[in-house]
Order: structure tokens, then C-alpha cells, then sequence
């Protein structure tokens, strides 16, 4: 599905710049130029003093004017790893990693809002309990991204605009603001038409996963014709699945699938960070034989299961 932004990512990020006084310029000023029409403008990025914002693409803005000198990250980098050692102690990291530390050519300062993230596939985590985390990221190239999985889970500060976001090729983005109370941005114009449970409903903790399982295995089309809301199709193949329910919050997943033979579909979606109860969970169904190593069983006591 796409969705249209009433106002485009290219001015909201003019606008952070607009009163930005001139910098020094190192190698001439932009002063009258159309610098669209130019193909490599980096080293120019200094003399902005009537710089013409409104004209530039955001990615012109920052590869050009903000982070002329972004280093590349590879493909398969952890970002969770890599944000992790930033934020704890920023210093020590640039000292270790200095290639790692661009300047912001405007201001001056690190900021990991220049990394070069085009090529990386998976944001999984990124920002995971970083509570206090809310800097602009308006220069991350997503076009790349496969996976958004918790991305912003239970950063709690955050709430900076990412409408510029390319999740074009994201097939998951399971609990991508779960717990991120603060974020209250405009993101309607997110092409999320390859993720497959991207209207996932979220089933209240106190739900009773055996009963909920069993009347939906017994007859589904009748099952679905009296809850529709918890009939989510996937957008891959627009089948109805047990797999796009947000199990995030469920506290009990207790005797589930007791007795159901034949019941062998993947759970890779499912969410059990919130469990604490899985007494029997697969007991007796038979045919089962799925990767669970996603599970989380952190809060499940080893009695549990």
C-alpha cells in the first residue's frame, strides 16, 4: 500500500537549515548557483551562505552540504552493535573507530546521522532501550533495508521525522516503535507493501492462546467471518495466518497447540518477550517442526517449559 505525505521530506529538512548562518567557504559560495544540475557539488559544501535548499533532494542535501564525507557501511553491519558502542561512550569509539566519526560540515559535531547506511539490510534492534536517544537520522539511506524488526523498540525519547524512510524491500518490521512513547510522526506515505504482517492486531496479555488457537484451526472461515480483526492476511501471499497476530504482550502461551496433530505452520513472527508460561505449548502436536530459535523465553522460568 502507499500512502502520500501532505508535505515532502525535501522542506522539512530545508527547513532545519534555513537559519543556519554562512560558513566560511573553504573553495568558493554557492551564491546563484543551480546546483542541480551539478554532479559532484562536495566541495562547494562549505560556502552556503544563500545556499538554495528548496532545490536540493535530501540526499543531495546531505552527501554535498551535511555529510560530504560519509563512510560506507558494509551490507551486513549489526547496527545495534554499532549504535551501542557510539552512545556509550562516544570518544572512546571515535578513538577506536575514527573512520566512524564523521563531522557534520555545518556544525562540526560527530553525529551518526552521517553514516552512509545505503547498503546495509538489516536495522533490527538499532535502538533498542536507548531511552534517551532522539537525534535527527534525516541522512540514513534505508533504500536497502530488509528487516526494521524493533528497530525503535523502547526508545522512549525518540521522536524525530522518518518519513524519508525507503522501506520499499522491508518483508518485517515486528514491534518496529513498540514501547517508543514519544514517537508521533507522520509516516502514511511508507510503501510497506512487502511486509508481510504489516496489519498484525495485537492480542491484550491476558489472552488465552489455546482457546484463541482452537477456533481458529477448527474452521477458519467461520472463525473469521465472527472476529475479522484477528483474521490478518499476509501481503506476501494473501493468505489468512495465525503468523501476523502481535503476540508482543502475551503473557500465557500455555498448552497452545496441546493435541493439534497436524499442525505444522512457521511462528517466525510471533513475539514471546512478554512470556511467561509455556507449560505444554507444542504438547502432542505431532506434526510441528518449525524453527523456534526466535522464541524469547528470558521471563519464562525453566519449569515453564
Amino acid at each position: 500500500m502507499k500512502f502520500v505525505l501532505p508535505l515532502s521530506t525535501l522542506y522539512m529538512v530545508a527547513s532545519l537549515f534555513a537559519t543556519v548562518k554562512a560558513v566560511p567557504s573553504a573553495t568558493g559560495s554557492l551564491r546563484g548557483s543551480d546546483t542541480t544540475a551539478t554532479k559532484d557539488n562536495r566541495s562547494l559544501s562549505y560556502g552556503a551562505e544563500n545556499i538554495p535548499l528548496n532545490k536540493l533532494t535530501n540526499e543531495q542535501l546531505c552527501s554535498w552540504y551535511i555529510c560530504p564525507y560519509a563512510p560506507k557501511l558494509p551490507s551486513d553491519t549489526n547496527m545495534q552493535d554499532l549504535v551501542e558502542g557510539f552512545l556509550e561512550n562516544p570518544d572512546e569509539f571515535c578513538e577506536k573507530n575514527p573512520t566512524l566519526c564523521p563531522r557534520n560540515s555545518w556544525n562540526g559535531e560527530i553525529t551518526m546521522n552521517c553514516w552512509d547506511t545505503s547498503e546495509v539490510k538489516s536495522f533490527a534492534w538499532t535502538f533498542k532501550n536507548q531511552k534517551e536517544f532522539n537525534e535527527s537520522l534525516h541522512c540514513w539511506d534505508t533504500s536497502s533495508a530488509e528487516d526494521m524488526s524493533g528497530m525503535f523498540l523502547n526508545a522512549q525519547a525518540f521522536n524525530q521525522d522518518v518519513s524519508h524512510f525507503d522501506v520499499s524491500k522491508v518483508t518485517t518490521m515486528n514491534n518496529m516503535f513498540w514501547q517508543a512513547t514519544s514517537f508521533n510522526q507522520n509516516i502514511n506515505n511508507w510503501d510497506v507493501s512487502n511486509v508481510e504482517c504489516a496489519n498484525a492486531p495485537k492480542l491484550p496479555s491476558d489472552t488465552d492462546m489455546q482457546d484463541l488457537v482452537e477456533g481458529f484451526l477448527e474452521n477458519p472461515d467461520e472463525y473469521c467471518k465472527t472476529n475479522p480483526t484477528l483474521c490478518p492476511r499476509s501481503s506476501w501471499n494473501d493468505e489468512i495466518t495465525m503468523q501476523c497476530w502481535d503476540t508482543s504482550e502475551v503473557k500465557s502461551f500455555a498448552y497452545t497447540f496441546e493435541n493439534q496433530r497436524e499442525f505444522n505452520e512457521p511462528l517466525d513472527y510471533w513475539d514471546t518477550s512478554s512470556a511467561e508460561d509455556m507449560s505444554g505449548m507444542f504438547l502432542n502436536a505431532r506434526a510441528f517442526n518449525q524453527d523456534v530459535s526466535h522464541f524469547d523465553v528470558s521471563k519464562v522460568p525453566s519449569s515453564g517449559y
